[in-house]
């Protein structure tokens, strides 16, 4: 990776330490594991997921906006 593309991945994740992803999945996991008989709380936790790399992709784009491609 090009030391442009090596800032915007850490970028990214010092989005996620701070909006505190890591904490969110570990609840998420915890709910998991309560319920795992539970098919919705599967499809829940990959859109969480989901979204929380969404928003920080967003956010890292929105802070270096000509690096968006």
């Amino acid at each position: 990776y090009t030391p442009e593309q090596q800032d915007l991945i850490l970028l990214h994740e010092r989005i996620h330490q701070r909006r505190g992803d890591a904490w969110v999945n570990l609840a998420v996991a915890g709910c998991q594991a309560m319920f795992w008989f539970n098919p919705s709380v599967h499809l829940a936790a990959r859109r969480i997921r989901r979204y929380q790399e969404l928003a920080c992709d967003a956010a890292a784009i929105a802070r270096h906006p000509r690096s968006a491609k």
